[in-house]
């Protein structure tokens, strides 16, 4: 197609529709990246690409967390005595060889979307996680409540440090929560490597692009007004409009 106006992305339990007031030319070629080097860059230019790559990391997240239904919120920290949680790329290996592992041996149609936190510190990184399909990984009951009240377990498999998980009750607050965790520090601190690490078998929204002459307020009148959850975002040349309807 040549135009949209529309995208509309299908979620596990909701749907949202994206209206952009100019249409968008899918042949329009991309900018080319600035070939500026670090120390010819503006203040101004390196927050613009440090903004952009957040919101570009969030929304991923945010997509993908939507599209499927969870059943446990993990965190994982690591021992200082053994582990060098300062350094993204041992703790970011870790991971990787706790899933492989746990895929392996546990739960071979595991489920999962992890981000990393960066400590207050300024120093350190433990990960955040949600997990479904968890087959026969073992969870283990701590005695302890969260702040809600739920019962926190945790996952004896995690041998690198301290874990946690919990029993998701509402899976779509959980999705919306999870891209928390990816701050403007944690991306300065990760430039250039992964910031969510998330399952091949992960669901993706369904996504339709459709350019029509329906205004935005004739769409909008075809839901029931409690069903609709809607944020308009500015823009002088195009203003894009979101707009999220529960299932």
């Amino acid at each position: 197609m040549g135009a949209y106006n529309y995208k509309i992305s299908e979620y596990a339990h909701s749907t949202k529709i994206t209206n952009y007031s100019k249409p968008i030319y899918t042949d329009q070629k991309k900018e080319k990246r600035s070939q500026l080097s670090e120390t010819e860059r503006t203040p101004e230019m390196i927050k613009h690409s440090l903004q952009t790559s957040l919101n570009r990391t969030k929304n991923t997240i945010y997509e993908l967390s939507k599209s499927n239904d969870w059943e446990y919120f993990i965190t994982f920290t690591f021992d200082p005595k053994k582990y060098d949680s300062t350094d993204y790329d041992t703790v970011t290996a870790l991971l990787k060889r706790f899933i492989d592992r746990t895929r392996k041996t546990r739960a071979q149609d595991l489920i999962y979307m992890i981000v990393p936190e960066f400590h207050a510190d300024g120093k350190k990184y433990h990960f955040h996680g949600l997990l479904a399909n968890t087959g026969d990984i073992k969870m283990v009951s701590s005695g302890k409540l969260d702040n809600d009240g739920n019962d926190i377990y945790n996952i004896p498999s995690w041998n690198y440090g301290f874990s946690t998980a919990t029993k998701i009750k509402d899976t779509v607050r959980a999705s919306a929560y999870i891209t928390k965790y990816i701050t403007k520090e944690c991306v300065q601190h990760t430039k250039y490597k992964k910031r969510y690490y998330a399952s091949r078998n992960i669901k993706r929204p369904e996504i339709t692009y459709i350019n029509s002459a329906t205004t935005l307020e004739e769409v909008i009148s075809t839901y029931s007004p409690d069903t609709i959850k809607s944020l308009e975002m500015g823009g002088a040349l195009n203003r894009v409009t979101y707009m999220e309807i529960d299932d």
